[in-house]
């Protein structure tokens, strides 16, 4: 699924290691969506080689076009949903004009 968003907030990189001893860092980024007429926030969170880097660093305030997955699991009764970026690239000027999306399901 591909959204347009803002930047509005990048946190901190996170790094640990899973009970097998394999490394792993998740970077979260706060993004508010441009196209619906809500300007809805979304976390979307970046694992390991996925951050954006180098010359696909994010930056703060710069529109972008994020590919992402959602997924929701359950866990002792409750379900918990993430927000996982595979892809962000700066939007062409066509993209960010065509803000109001009428594939929104809502």
């Amino acid at each position: 699924m591909k959204i347009l968003a803002r930047v509005k907030e990048i946190f901190e990189i996170e790094q640990g290691s899973t009970k097998a001893g394999k490394d792993w860092k998740k970077q979260r980024v706060l993004v508010t969506q441009l196209n619906n007429d809500f300007r809805d926030e979304l976390v979307i969170e970046f694992f390991n080689d996925w951050i954006p880097k180098g010359a696909y660093e994010l930056n703060v305030g710069q529109p972008y076009e994020f590919e992402i997955t959602i997924k929701s699991r359950e866990w002792n009764g409750r379900y918990y949903t993430n927000v996982t970026g595979s892809h962000s690239i700066l939007p062409t000027e066509s993209t960010e004009s065509n803000t109001n999306n009428d594939e929104t399901p809502f």
